[in-house]
């Protein structure tokens, strides 16, 4: 049977302790905000310390450390390349025999060797407060210590003091250049916390994730679009939180419709964007472009209507075309829905053994087919509520080089054109090739 020091039991308790624990250095957590550290770093950089300290399984590779700590592989690797950067650790990748990164070695030295130097600028608050501690210490376990034993602690702290700079300290320069430092380091603290906060908003509405396949960049409405996707194909954590950041939306539809049409069940779509050897994504291989015109036009649909455009064209095609055309849901449908029909239809019959016509691209004379390429495009950049109250009533007429977005109400036409007709001119010029004369028009 395992004995732990009485204090550490009393304190803990034997049944915490039997899991193992961790040295923690007194200076790590008061001055990690020196550091430039967040608090979700300091918890990183403690499980790096557990790597050491745990003789059971600990954790080696970037998933371990994300499923210790409940995070997406790619927040520890934010957390490696922050601390590398600080210069308060050192990251070395290891391989095996066939040339396959199968762990990582991480060394915190740096970051000791910045805790020393602190340590010697902090000494004279260490020993001051070892009185303090000895009296807390005894009032918390209710024994009495004598006066003489409290003041001997103090007397110690002071000697202690004047040996380490060979000459007299006064206690009220010690005090007030104490107060100051700490003064001067909240301000510090306070300014890179609202600095950290700006750049963790701009990710946040920025760089949530970046497509593999398309290399274009995902915000945090795409990718919570994506996860949702992700997890009616079937797709369970934590596999779906790895691969999510890696998808457009728009890729996920093109791949759920690819599997329709085969037949694959949950597992055989994860291999096509999980690689499970080195547990990362990777962009689905099966895709072209023609399957990207269906993934586009789906994107554009309610994600309920979406579903049902697939169960029944998965249920009818290529046999019966009447059954998914003439189905009240695509006959009486928007514009919108019967172009994402056309669309998946085909692909669905040539997946399926028909020759595929591959759906053609939007002409200067199909408004409403150039509409659902540019919504595609813009719809990702835009929250849901922002979609709907906005862009759900418009259409897009052109004629030459001038297009125009036809809105319902003077409130739209202003609110669009202030705030997001740069990115409806981008997704316009991205979807035709071409520039336009973008104007905003109240009509019917």
């Amino acid at each position: 049977m395992t004995t732990f020091d009485p204090r550490m039991t009393a304190y803990f308790g034997g049944e915490v302790l039997s899991a193992g624990f961790l040295p923690v250095p007194h200076l790590l957590l008061r001055c990690y905000g020196q550091l430039g550290l967040t608090p979700a770093q300091v918890v990183f950089v403690l499980h790096l310390m557990q790597c050491t300290w745990e003789c059971h399984a600990p954790p080696r590779t970037v998933g371990d450390l994300a499923r210790r700590m409940a995070v997406a592989p790619r927040t520890v690797r934010r957390y490696c390349e922050e601390l590398t950067e600080r210069g308060l650790l050192r990251m070395q990748p290891c391989y095996d025999t066939r040339g396959r990164q199968v762990e990582n070695r991480y060394d915190l030295e740096p970051l000791f060797a910045q805790l020393a130097q602190m340590g010697v600028h902090t000494s004279g608050l260490r020993q001051e407060h070892t009185a303090d501690a000895a009296e807390h210490a005894a009032t918390s376990t209710g024994r009495i210590v004598p006066s003489t034993a409290l003041a001997a602690a103090r007397q110690g702290a002071r000697i202690a003091d004047v040996a380490a700079s060979d000459r007299p300290i006064h206690a009220a320069r010690i005090g007030r250049s104490g107060l100051n430092q700490r003064i001067s380091n909240k301000k510090k603290i306070k300014k890179e916390k609202q600095n950290k906060e700006g750049l963790l908003l701009a990710e946040i509405v920025d760089e949530q994730g970046f497509s593999l396949r398309r290399g274009t960049r995902l915000n945090a409405v795409q990718l919570a679009q994506s996860r949702r996707l992700l997890e009616r194909a079937g797709v369970e954590p934590p596999v779906r939180d790895w691969v999510a950041p890696s998808l457009d939306p728009a890729e996920v539809w093109s791949l759920r419709a690819y599997a329709l049409a085969l037949g694959w069940r949950p597992a055989l779509l994860i291999t096509q964007i999980y690689d499970k050897h080195t547990r990362s994504a990777q962009p689905a291989s099966v895709l072209r472009s023609e399957h990207d015109c269906v993934g586009n036009a789906l994107a554009v649909l309610d994600m309920d209507a979406a579903e049902r455009l697939l169960q029944l064209v998965g249920q009818h095609c290529p046999g019966a075309y009447a059954a998914v055309f003439d189905a009240p849901p695509v006959r009486g449908g928007s514009p919108a829905l019967r172009t994402a029909a056309d669309a998946l239809w085909a692909m669905v019959a040539a997946l399926r053994g028909a020759p595929m016509v591959a759906p053609a691209p939007p002409s200067e004379a199909s408004d409403d087919a150039l509409w659902i390429e540019v919504a595609a495009r813009l719809r990702p950049l835009l929250t849901p509520e922002e979609w709907t109250t906005w862009f759900s009533a418009v259409r897009l007429e052109v004629e030459g080089s001038l297009a125009v977005l036809v809105v319902p109400h003077i409130f739209a036409r202003d609110y669009i054109t202030a705030t997001h007709l740069p990115a409806l001119a981008a997704a316009l010029t991205a979807a035709t090739g071409r520039t336009w004369d973008l104007r905003i028009a109240i009509g019917p």
